[in-house]
């Protein structure tokens, strides 16, 4: 079987390689508009999570595979995750992005839908600022893989696990928090029960 290497005779031939536009299709980027791959440290696990749009087109040709195939298809499908993928969605950036590909460090693949929180009854979302106080968003972007929501962070253009939210803050600030006296009253936790 043929397997590609990468090495500096097989480059492409109108690209030189030291140009940016080389340097920018290994590192995955979209031209302009972001890049398709990242990298999420959570905690002691690396993701690496490839963003992909739905296509109309390729949803309607695969709905008249499996149908004509009765499901035969899907079946296929199934069981090659790549293929899937390559027969559902296009190659995008995460800022657009309807699902992430989500591949762990022992190679195991996750397609994940990305799910938009919206103000629902005029209750803004909010998200924790990372020094303890909460800001009002007007959506939030977020997957879920192995019960986490991570979410999407524009200002840093990637995605943040739950642990980052608010793993920043000091020690000393709940501190201050329960001795300033709020939260539930001895009633409250009392009634609770």
């Amino acid at each position: 079987s043929f397997i590609y290497e990468e090495n500096i005779e097989r480059r492409p031939l109108l690209l030189d390689g030291n140009s940016d536009s080389y340097q920018s299709l290994l590192d995955g980027e979209m031209g302009g508009h972001g890049r398709h791959a990242l990298t999420v440290q959570a905690g002691d696990e690396v993701l690496q999570l490839y963003a992909y749009k739905i296509d109309r087109w390729k949803t309607v040709i695969y709905y008249a595979l499996t149908i004509c195939t009765l499901g035969i298809f899907r079946l296929i499908l199934h069981w090659r995750q790549d293929w899937y993928i390559k027969v559902r969605a296009s190659r995008c950036s995460h800022d657009v992005a309807d699902y992430v590909n989500v591949i762990d460090e022992h190679n195991v693949e996750a397609f994940r839908p990305i799910r938009l929180h919206m103000a629902v009854g005029g209750i803004s979302p909010v998200l924790p600022t990372g020094n303890g106080t909460m800001q009002e968003v007007d959506s939030i972007r977020y997957f879920t893989f192995r019960k986490l929501k991570y979410v999407w962070r524009s200002e840093v253009e990637g995605w943040i696990a739950p642990a980052d939210l608010d793993g920043q803050i000091p020690l000393v600030h709940f501190h201050a928090e329960a001795g300033s006296g709020k939260g539930l009253s001895e009633g409250d936790v009392n009634s609770i029960d």
